[in-house]
């Protein structure tokens, strides 16, 4: 929906253009007539996707994206707080990946900022790495000058998930639109008429500053705040999807006019296009010897610079600094750039080693020169790190800040190649296009010559991310990506399938549920009550008694050693002896802090109406599972008396409950589960998952399809039917 909403946009712009020059022109019918064409159109179209439109809009209001919990002592200060909850996403969370605003150079010269890090392993092979430090590079060259008792090479390619300095979170990539698909544009906005190039121009601006995201806080926090639909999207840079779709459209509509006008065609034509592409390069080259090629908090490193090199000392002063700059230590992009940040990686894996091998692992290692591959490969990796910890211990400052040094070398060299690589390619574009200008080569000519060098340009760049290595058997991928390991195996005999499992190590991971019904998973719209949950009560922290009624039953730690089991899970459903009633969503997030969920449920004063009298359950009453899909569960009580049960399945308006067939009413309870005043007797108690908006938006779209159709069968048929007119 994002991707459409700029379409929209870019919609928007073209119309409005058009609108002006309609009315500039005194062209009123023609406006009314396309005006209402295009109101038609957008009608029919949104009734004919009225199924994913009206069900994403209508879940939409109940996602993170509608909303987040803002405590009382949360950090909001940018937010729209209403009723204890943001006004679409935190700001924080949707501007994450904003683009930096000298990385939009990317667009021309995609190592601006230094590629991010891609990785691709189809298990046959050598995995691949981009970019890749190679012998050539500086961080090589230090390491096998400087260090001795490493494997040069691979540390180094070690470090290449390290050049990237931009000010996203982090990256695979760069947006590269292309050097000539760029020079092309650059050439349209000065030779163009301006019939399509100023709302391109516009357009483009206005998305270039859309990525900006928080890096232009004034221009976007307002639309945030009060563009339509806005502030349910994340990701700024998405946005450079819209110049990714007009410099090309604007590419081609140069190179047409160019074949149109060839036989006026002069250099003059030119000239102040190629000058002002040269004026970028020259910026780019100043940017080029005037930048650090870091981001490193400034702050941290001059306390850094000054500390004591007494081992010691100097320890206990980084862990001071460290807490002292606890939220800004790191850079933008979380890579190993600062040296404490190298140090502490180092010294950390030592530590590892350490407390799993013996202290003559050195010895062990040359020992098992001759053992298989793997082995072989655990040792090299040990020895590099023992030999980066052992020039640690003599100096960490010197060895560290080397590193950074000729990490920055190494980001100015890529920069520095990329601006010679697009020169070479906007050579070669304008040197085509002044052998047109000169009747040298054809149109036909020129159009082939400028797509072969454009498609160069492009694949040559693209093939570094999209390659052999991305595609995998599923034989492969499944063991590559869902090994079992020793907690899975323990967690697999135990047959008893009402239980759930929490994956510490991977909580923002789909993965575990491959083999597991887990608490954890990804999805970029959670639903809004469980996004709140994990952030408030399983963060850093995980509250027992929200991992007790949530029925977990294993945790897994460490995947390679025992799951740990939890005697105290509640099970999928279960009776209890009160109800606490709170007024708002930060006092029903509160009041899960503290307390037990097998003899309370915490209940919102809103849904207190649903809620009829009852008394807690007896020994031998009951109220067990007897049937879980995907969209009906089936439950059976055995009663005295009336009893409130607690569900522990999540609470979503569109769960329709029944007891013995007949529609029954239940609440909310916990922040996130259901409860329902269970009758006395023997009953049958469902919860069926039935949308109403889901069946209207079927309805709607099947209805606007069937138009579509006729519409379709009457423009075949119509110059068939309508009586030919004589043409002069």
């Amino acid at each position: 929906q994002q991707i459409t909403y700029y379409l929209f946009l870019v919609l928007g712009a073209m119309g409005l253009a058009y609108m002006i020059r309609f009315i500039k022109n005194k062209e009123y019918s023609h406006l009314l007539k396309s005006g209402g064409l295009i109101i038609a159109s957008v009608i029919l179209g949104l009734a004919t996707n009225a199924l994913v439109l009206m069900t994403t809009y209508d879940y939409t209001k109940d996602s993170k994206r509608g909303g987040q919990l803002v405590m009382k002592d949360s950090k909001q200060s940018a937010d729209v707080v209403k009723d204890g909850k943001t006004q679409g996403l935190s700001k924080d969370y949707a501007f994450q990946w904003s683009y930096g605003v000298p990385e939009t150079w990317s667009l021309m010269f995609p190592g601006v900022m230094g590629y991010g890090s891609h990785y691709a392993d189809n298990g046959n092979g050598e995995p691949v790495i981009f970019p890749k430090l190679g012998e050539k590079s500086h961080v090589y060259q230090y390491f096998s000058e400087n260090v001795q008792g490493v494997d040069a090479a691979q540390i180094t390619a070690n470090f290449s998930t390290s050049l990237y300095w931009g000010d996203q979170p982090f990256t695979n990539g760069p947006v590269y639109l292309g050097a000539i698909v760029c020079f092309l544009f650059i050439i349209g906005m000065f030779y163009l008429d301006g019939r399509h190039k100023w709302w391109i121009l516009f357009t483009c601006v206005f998305a270039i500053m859309l990525a900006w995201g928080s890096h232009f806080p004034s221009f976007n926090y307002f639309m945030f705040d009060h563009f339509p639909f806005y502030n349910k999207f994340r990701v700024p840079t998405l946005a450079l999807v819209i110049p990714q779709l007009l410099f090309p459209i604007v590419g081609a509509l140069t190179i047409e006019k160019m074949i149109k006008e060839k036989d006026i065609l002069k250099w003059s034509t030119f000239s102040k296009p190629v000058y002002f592409t040269v004026g970028i390069f020259v910026l780019m080259l100043g940017f080029y010897m005037t930048s650090d090629f870091s981001s490193e908090n400034k702050d941290y490193m001059k306390n850094y610079e000054s500390y004591s090199k007494t081992r010691a000392v100097y320890e206990e002063e980084m862990a001071q600094l460290n807490t002292r700059f606890q939220d800004s230590v790191k850079n933008a992009s979380g890579t190993l750039i600062n040296p404490a940040d190298i140090q502490n990686y180092f010294e950390n894996q030592a530590k590892q080693i350490d407390a799993h091998y013996t202290p003559e692992l050195e010895s062990l290692g040359a020992a098992l020169r001759n053992t298989p591959p793997g082995k072989d490969d655990q040792i090299k990796t040990d020895n590099n790190i023992i030999g980066l910890a052992q020039q640690l211990n003599k100096d960490p400052k010197i060895l560290t800040n080397d590193i950074v040094q000729a990490l920055r070398q190494d980001r100015a060299t890529l920069l520095l190649n990329d601006i010679l690589m697009s020169l070479l390619f906007v050579i070669l574009a304008l040197a085509v296009i002044l052998l047109f200008v000169y009747k040298v080569i054809n149109a036909n000519i020129l159009a082939m010559a400028m797509a072969l060098i454009v498609f160069i340009d492009l694949l040559s760049f693209d093939t570094h991310y999209m390659n052999d290595a991305n595609f995998i058997s599923k034989d492969a991928y499944d063991q590559n990506n869902f090994p079992l390991s020793a907690a899975d195996n323990q967690i697999l005999q135990d047959k008893d399938p009402n239980f759930r499992v929490m994956n510490t190590a991977a909580m923002e991971s789909s993965k575990p549920s491959y083999y597991h019904k887990t608490i954890g998973g990804y999805h970029p719209a959670k639903l809004g009550i469980y996004d709140d949950l994990l952030t408030y009560q399983l963060g850093n922290t995980k509250n027992p008694s929200v991992l007790n009624m949530l029925n977990v039953k294993y945790a897994i730690n460490d995947p390679n050693g025992k799951a740990e089991l939890n005697s105290n899970a509640l099970g999928n459903v279960w009776f209890v002896k009160g109800v606490k009633f709170v007024t708002g969503p930060e006092s029903e997030m509160r009041s899960l802090d503290n307390f037990n969920p097998a003899d309370t449920a915490v209940i919102d004063e809103s849904f207190k109406a649903n809620i009829g009298a009852f008394t807690p359950a007896q020994q031998g009453e009951t109220i067990r599972q007897t049937n879980f899909d995907n969209d009906a569960i089936t439950y059976e009580s055995q009663t005295n008396a009336p009893h409130l049960a607690v569900f522990s399945e999540i609470f979503y308006k569109d769960w329709k409950a029944y007891v013995d067939g007949q529609p029954a009413t239940y609440a909310k309870c916990n922040y996130v589960l259901r409860t329902m005043v269970i009758p006395a007797g023997k009953h049958k108690i469902e919860f069926k998952f039935e949308p109403k908006v889901y069946y209207t938006g079927k309805k709607i779209a099947a209805i606007s399809s069937w138009l579509v159709f006729m519409i379709l069968l009457c423009a075949i048929a119509f110059p068939f039917i309508r009586p030919q007119k004589n043409q002069a």
